[in-house]
């Protein structure tokens, strides 16, 4: 039952005198007086219902002090901070034993897995302080008539928000017997974690989200189920966590006991040994028992399967020594086949102008399930001659059956004239296993553009050699083509005009451009087209496409344009005369 008088007077009046009395009498009679004390008063040493939960049933934990909230990377994660089980990867079961002082003993078993994008914790713990004597009020001793049983079940469920956010949950049903008296209740664990990346200053040993940030809020919300009820101690944590070195970590916690209204801060170092050792220490900050805290294990191999053992050190001033050994190990991966995925594309050759024929590229994906679901999934579209990405396509969970691609870029450009893009597909299960699809060529055709003098044909990937006007033999299909287009307008004059990059002086790229757009013109007169009909221009790096700040910006200005020109009223009629006094 609850007891009526001041807790804080009482509680204080008794430590106090405990702590005066310490030099006068020996360890075990206070250690003992504090025990009467504890079921005196229940509260004093467990605190509230559910005040066991605090003990920390990590040994790597521990040996850091307890500054493990934005560390979470192990199966103790279930108990600190619930968001961290949304990185664990494959199956892994942990146990642990807690020597106290005066033969408490403290066991705990855990359980986690990944589960669709997140992951999946299962615990239970137990305390047990064997039966000790029991005095009356009148003084008169009951031997061996008291004792303290507690049992905590744990579920919980991390999952990634972000990239580099996890939010998680952990359900807790406590079950307490403490002087003869039962409690049964439910009590809510949150969590959050964020990784980030930030300036190492070993640039040899840079390494991906080095840097985290966790926040646990612990029993924020709690429900009696049945029995006495007090609230269960709502603990707040905040920690941060730097990994200096691949095999060096510094971490902090701020912790907030709101039912005690105190702080206490925790400050843990670990350094991995040989690759197999890791060495341990910590320091309390504002503790009432015990500052210093240290800790060692090693990490091996027992057939396929990773163990990580880990013993920490804790002094709890005059109450003892605690003693801890927790055991993880990493079960053999099982094993995972990956989704398989091949593309199909329709049509090969499309013209993205607009005209209502062939306008859009349609990707049809064939998906082969593996052994987890398809989350995310994202097409690639590629330069071919540049290797430079042109369009990238995603979505979540399974594609659609068709994909389209309407000819543009991720900055709104169209596709130009005459080019070739690779298109591959990739698709990633819910546990990040990836595949990639084959590869498949399309091509764009001709595209005339409408302008106020007639037509104009855009080429930016007629090949030539770097300082060189002739060009490549593998370019003259394309050209091909755009002669079968002059064909059908044998009245259009044609100004083909050269552009550059601006790789160089003005002067020279000017002459460059001439050289090049002449180049195309001699093709063009071998091949039929009247030279009268022909005119040149360089214009050198004047009117760029894009910015020549990126390679992929350079490629498109280095082109060569077709101009069509419409024939004016006057030159049709002049042509007619012609025409009618050769026949």
């Amino acid at each position: 039952m609850k007891p009526k008088f001041n807790f804080g007077v009482y509680y204080q009046l008794l430590f106090h005198l405990a702590y005066q009395l310490k030099n006068l009498i020996k360890r075990r009679i206070i250690t003992l007086f504090f025990t009467i004390l504890l079921f005196c008063y229940p509260r004093i040493i467990l605190g509230l219902a559910g005040d066991f939960l605090k003990v920390n049933v990590s040994a790597r934990s521990e040996g850091m002090a307890g500054a493990y909230t934005a560390v979470a990377d192990d199966t103790y994660t279930l108990f600190h901070n619930p968001a961290g089980l949304s990185r664990l990867p494959g199956r892994r079961i942990s146990c642990a034993h807690i020597e106290h002082y005066e033969s408490i003993n403290y066991e705990n078993l855990c359980y986690t897995q990944p589960l669709f994008e997140g992951g999946i914790g299962v615990g239970i713990t137990y305390l047990y302080i064997p039966k000790f004597d029991h005095y009356l009020q009148n003084g008169e001793r009951v031997p061996n008539s008291l004792s303290i049983n507690a049992l905590g079940f744990f579920l919980g469920y991390g999952d990634r928000l972000f990239d580099l956010l996890d939010l998680g949950i952990n359900l807790k049903f406590i079950n307490e017997e403490i002087v003869g008296s039962r409690a049964n209740l439910l009590a809510l664990d949150i969590g959050m974690l964020l990784k980030l990346n930030v300036w190492n200053p070993f640039p040899k040993h840079r390494l991906k989200d080095n840097f985290s940030i966790g926040i646990s809020a612990q029993n924020i919300a709690n429900f009696r189920l049945s029995g006495f009820y007090d609230k269960p101690p709502v603990l707040l944590k905040g920690g941060i966590s730097y990994l200096i070195l691949n095999n060096l970590r510094l971490a902090t916690d701020i912790n907030a006991n709101l039912s005690e209204e105190r702080f206490y801060y925790n400050v843990g170092l670990e350094y991995l040994f040989l690759r197999i050792i890791p060495v341990r220490i910590g320091f309390k900050i504002g503790e009432k028992n015990g500052w210093f805290n240290s800790g060692l294990g090693v990490n091996t191999l027992f057939g396929k399967s990773v163990f990580n053992i880990n013993y920490s050190f804790s002094g709890f001033g005059e109450l003892g020594i605690t003693h801890r050994v927790s055991v993880e190990v990493q079960l053999p991966k099982k094993r995972v086949i990956k989704p398989r995925v091949s593309i199909k594309i329709t049509p090969k050759i499309f013209t993205p102008d607009n005209d209502g024929v062939n306008d859009k590229v349609v990707i049809i994906p064939t998906i082969k399930q593996g052994t987890y679901s398809v989350s995310k999934w994202k097409v690639t579209i590629t330069d071919k001659k540049t290797d430079i990405l042109f369009k990238e396509i995603s979505g979540v969970g399974e594609p659609p059956v068709k994909i389209i691609w309407d000819g543009t870029a991720y900055d709104g450009r169209v596709a130009g004239s005459a080019k070739e893009y690779v298109v591959r597909m990739i698709v990633e299960d819910i546990h990040k296993n990836k595949s990639k699809s084959n590869k498949v060529l399309v091509k764009t055709g001709i595209m005339i553009k409408k302008t106020k003098e007639g037509f104009k044909i855009q080429l930016s990937n007629i090949g030539f050699d770097y300082n060189k006007a002739i060009i490549k033999k593998e370019f003259y299909p394309v050209l091909e083509k755009v002669i079968a287009i002059l064909s059908k307008f044998p009245d259009y004059k044609i100004r083909i005009e050269g552009h550059t990059d601006n790789i160089g002086s003005m002067e020279f790229n000017d002459r460059l451009s001439l050289r090049r757009a002449l180049s195309v013109k001699r093709f063009l007169v071998q091949r039929g087209i009247d030279e009268k009909r022909i005119t040149v221009k360089g214009y050198g790096f004047r009117y760029p496409l894009m910015s020549n700040d990126t390679e992929e910006g350079r490629a498109e200005n280095r082109r060569v344009e077709f101009i069509i020109i419409k024939p004016d009223a006057k030159e049709i009629k002049s042509k007619g005369k012609k025409d009618a006094k050769n026949e």
